[in-house]
């Protein structure tokens, strides 16, 4: 299986929620995941619009940038996690920042995993396949690479 197949067969069927107020950013995730196989791409420009959103439709993943206006990421990511319907909800924080007290808080919050920008494609689809909670990343996906400078002590 090459490493197209595998995307594909990772997320056919996933529903994804990516929250990021730039426009562009919104409309590069959405692509990328759309070609990657993901069945479904809600978008939403603010925290308050994801709220909407995820009231209105069922989502496997999500997809948060940090820095957002008025409310953060974080923000958004610990009103979720406080509420039993999405404490196990996978989510992805993307970011600008890698310093130590950027991971610590985001940890704190309750995401997933995370990425710095600028982001790769190949490393993108490797973190989302291994954050699945549905264990389809185990048949479909190869490992997901762990070199990232929080991981290090």
């Amino acid at each position: 299986m090459n490493a197209i197949d595998w995307e594909t067969s990772a997320f056919s069927g996933k529903q994804m929620l990516v929250v990021d107020d730039s426009p562009s950013m919104r409309e590069l995730l959405r692509q990328t995941l759309y070609d990657a196989g993901f069945e479904r791409v809600h978008c939403a420009a603010s925290g308050a619009q994801a709220l909407t959103l995820l009231g209105n439709a069922t989502v496997d993943m999500m997809i948060c940038d940090s820095m957002m206006e008025p409310v953060d990421g974080l923000a958004l990511i610990r009103q979720l996690r406080g509420h039993g319907d999405y404490d196990r909800l996978p989510i992805l924080l993307i970011t600008g920042h890698a310093e130590r007290s950027t991971v610590e808080q985001a940890r704190k919050a309750g995401v997933t995993d995370i990425l710095v920008k600028p982001l790769s494609r190949s490393l993108l689809l490797r973190r989302l396949a291994a954050m699945q909670p549905d264990g389809s990343r185990s048949e479909a996906a190869p490992s997901a690479p762990r070199s990232v400078p929080w991981n290090s002590r």
